[in-house]
């Protein structure tokens, strides 16, 4: 049954999933045979200058999507007090920011993404113009294209600035199963989860060519958000209510499991002191983890929160 929008519209129906894969995530598992992609081969380097590294060293506000909420919210460290209420949104899933410190929303109830200039408060001041099937994950590179997750397309497009275009500038489609969350690695890959068979897929520049990695078979059941951490990457398994870790070339047994219980881990990512924050979708609230990961959270945030999904740092 297709739940309504605003409660879980944008997870891939449970009946996809089969009960012996939900089983063997649920259980650690192991990696199917024939699952494991080949190993992944050195990073593929963009150019000299290239910053893709997601969070910087003056990123320090907290951004989050709230769905519930049709708005953007912000804390300032130390995330103590109550948010900043920004842009009205018509059911926000992402948020994220290029070189510029514009601000840009994805707006999964227009399938389109929108696109503001500081304080954020007003209205945007652009939005996509290509035709997308639910966008949920976005992120900018260091040329600020912007690339979204197509959920329903099955594809991943990157558009160049001023985003208006009604043709991408790529298309990624091998590999794609409903994706969700995007991230890129400081050499400028792409990491892309797919909901649709519970992995996520590693792209090099420019991006046209298959997967150079997969990760996550056995492990994950609906994985959302996903964040790179040197070259650990991490992924907020929604089907299994915990944050996991895997280590290049991405194929093996994770290095993390963090459980989160009953709460729906949805968006992910790291400040510039690699503490780990996460959003819970059905527990409305943030959670941070600081390194190794396998304490209690060290902030709990829940002000004004109501089923929270992509999360990120800005200015």
């Amino acid at each position: 049954v297709q739940k309504t929008l605003t409660a879980v519209g944008r997870r891939v129906p449970a009946a996809i999933v089969t009960a012996s894969f939900l089983s063997a995530c649920a259980g650690g598992g192991t990696v199917p045979a024939g699952s494991a992609a080949a190993p992944a081969p050195a990073p593929a380097v963009r150019d000299a200058g290239a910053k893709c590294h997601p969070t910087s060293k003056t990123a320090k506000n907290l951004f989050v999507a709230n769905d519930g909420g049709f708005n953007v919210l912000e804390w300032a460290p130390p995330y103590t007090k109550g948010p900043t209420t920004l842009a009205s949104v018509k059911n926000p899933v992402a948020v994220a920011f290029d070189s510029l410190k514009h601000l840009f929303v994805t707006q999964y109830g227009t399938n389109s993404v929108l696109e503001y200039k500081a304080p954020y408060t007003g209205k945007p001041i652009g939005h996509t113009k290509i035709s997308l099937k639910a966008p949920y994950g976005i992120v900018l590179d260091d040329h600020n294209d912007l690339f979204i997750a197509d959920f329903y397309d099955n594809r991943v497009v990157e558009l160049a600035p001023p985003y208006t275009a009604k043709k991408a500038k790529v298309v990624i489609t091998q590999g794609i199963t409903s994706p969700d969350g995007l991230a890129l690695d400081a050499h400028c890959n792409l990491f892309v989860t797919n909901q649709g068979n519970g992995t996520f897929t590693e792209y090099a520049p420019p991006y046209t060519e298959a997967p150079i990695a997969m990760g996550g078979a056995g492990y994950l059941a609906l994985p959302a958000g996903i964040a790179v951490l040197g070259t650990t990457v991490y992924v907020a398994s929604a089907g299994t209510n915990n944050v996991v870790g895997f280590a290049p070339p991405y194929t093996g047994a994770p290095t993390l499991t963090l459980p989160i219980p009953s709460s729906e881990p949805y968006g992910l990512t790291f400040d510039s002191h690699a503490n780990m924050f996460v959003s819970l979708y059905y527990a409305n609230e943030i959670v941070s983890y600081k390194p190794p990961y396998n304490e209690k959270p060290i902030v709990t945030l829940t002000t004004g929160l109501a089923s929270p999904t992509g999360i990120a740092f800005g200015p």
